[in-house]
């Protein structure tokens, strides 16, 4: 049993995750876990904190708690509260009982405070509701009156340009977060215990594991081949697996029902062998040469980067297509990238259906270039008979091998990053700068708010044309090799 070395104060992320998982709040309380943000997470972390700054906009006489300890934050904060009448406080900042919160907003009533939870989001989640049941409670123990409830999300009709007050929309969440409020009041003791125990609490298998970087350490076993990894588990099928005591696929019974896609995977991780369907020589038989190899790359903020573009609107910024006159039999290399300070969608558009041609099958892998090109359509009427042409003789990889085809190495995905290592030794995405959409796609949302010099920039456009270009040769590659196995 490992010992808590130090321990620090409960936080609002500490108390949500020990409700679940004891043995992950003890963890987190204690320092053990340290995870490095991406870039990904630091370009969110800014589109963030734009948000706030946003908000706050709306309640001018209002003021920032700034300081960075939590203890003179909150001193600071009970001080505005007791003796003055400033109308609204921003990262007002609680602390008792080695309890410590923050609310993105406190507003002054008249005889109380409504307490506003900013969220960077435009969707309402059940989530949300958490968070500000876990800051209403702190801010109840301390003893301040709070009357009203209410969460900001992002309008999904505003655009640069308007009245700030056209950003947000409110949403009143008194009733839902009131009651979950007080159900956290009864675990307040509970968590303080379980979290500053001396010995680290055991960890019991749940479904929400199936995302948890700890899988490894807590099952102690390889977390490839466990029942997380079948396709579509659900959780009542993952709680009467663990009822008996299963964790790996191998173990699972052939009398437990399993779809047929799930049975599949079960059979190939227990025999280490490769599935291949009857279906998947007709399947990759309808590619009509020569064939072209599309994909794209995108940018999506809260806040807009162009002119009348909503927030959270999925913006194409760069291409790449392989020509092929057969199999791995590559003619030619095509590729665009827009300049991140217009939005040059149109241009793309119009280089795009110059690029692919008027004939000839165009492979994808995943269902996300259609959407890409249907979003274009829907913005460029005049192109849309062209656009919807394409569409046509669209043909996707990924959903003819999750049908059809199935390796051991899959680990019960069929995502490119592990299809590709499973099949092909020759290529891979290690040692890229560059590596995945995630990381692209905040690359490219740091060059368009100037972050980047001009030398910077073009170095990293030829990084983000590496990668793209790897995409669609990766799935030159992976089709290349399923053909081989069906011929």
């Amino acid at each position: 049993m490992k010992k808590k070395k130090n321990i620090v104060d409960i936080t609002k992320d500490i108390f949500l995750n020990a409700i679940v998982c004891p043995k992950l709040g003890w963890l987190m309380r204690s320092e053990e876990i340290s995870i490095i943000p991406s870039m990904g997470d630091a370009f969110r972390t800014i589109q963030a904190k734009e948000v706030q700054k946003r908000a706050r906009l709306l309640y001018v006489e209002g003021l920032l708690i700034k300081e960075k300890d939590s203890v003179l934050a909150s001193k600071k904060t009970s001080y505005i509260i007791n003796h003055s009448k400033i109308p609204a406080i921003f990262e007002a900042t609680f602390y008792i009982d080695h309890y410590i919160a923050k609310a993105d907003i406190l507003k002054r009533e008249s005889n109380c405070w409504t307490l506003i939870e900013v969220k960077s989001a435009v969707k309402n989640k059940n989530e949300f509701l958490d968070d500000m049941a876990y800051t209403c409670m702190v801010i109840k123990k301390v003893g301040l009156k709070i009357c009203k409830i209410k969460l900001f999300l992002i309008s999904k009709n505003f655009r640069l340009g308007m009245e700030k007050e056209k950003f947000f929309i409110s949403v009143d969440h008194t009733n839902e977060v009131t009651k979950r409020e007080e159900h956290f009041t009864h675990l307040w003791t509970i968590i303080e215990n379980i979290t500053k125990r001396p010995i680290r609490p055991e960890g019991n298998l749940l479904f929400e594991c199936r995302k948890c970087k700890l899988l490894n350490e807590c099952i102690g076993k390889n977390p490839e081949n466990t029942i997380f990894r079948l396709p579509k588990l659900t959780k009542p099928k993952f709680e009467k697996l663990t009822k008996l005591g299963i964790v790996e696929m191998e173990d699972i019974p052939s009398d437990f029902p399993l779809t047929g896609y799930q049975e599949i995977v079960k059979i190939c991780s227990r025999t280490g062998k490769p599935y291949i369907g009857k279906e998947l020589k007709s399947r990759l038989n309808v590619v009509k040469w020569p064939a072209f190899y599309l994909d794209f790359e995108t940018i999506i903020t809260a806040v807009p980067i162009y002119e009348d573009v909503a927030p959270y609107t999925r913006i194409p910024t760069q291409y790449s297509i392989h020509k092929c006159s057969n199999p791995g039999q590559v003619l030619c290399h095509r590729e665009f990238i827009a300049n991140p300070k217009k939005d040059v969608r149109k241009q793309l558009t119009e280089q795009l259906i110059k690029d692919l041609e008027d004939k000839g099958t165009i492979l994808v892998y995943s269902g996300f270039e259609q959407a890409i090109i249907n979003n274009l359509a829907q913005t460029f009427p005049n192109y849309e008979n062209d656009l919807m042409k394409l569409i046509e003789r669209l043909v996707d990889l990924e959903h003819i091998i999750k049908y059809n085809f199935y390796h051991p190495n899959f680990h019960g995905s069929t995502s490119i990053k592990k299809t590709l290592p499973a099949l092909i030794s020759e290529i891979s995405y290690d040692g890229l700068e560059i590596s995945d959409g995630d990381t692209a796609m905040a690359v490219y949302g740091f060059m368009a708010l100037g972050t980047y010099e001009q030398k910077e920039v073009e170095i990293l456009q030829s990084k983000l044309l590496e990668y793209c270009k790897l995409d669609t040769l990766a799935t030159v590659k992976l089709h290349e090799k399923l053909v081989n196995y069906v011929t």
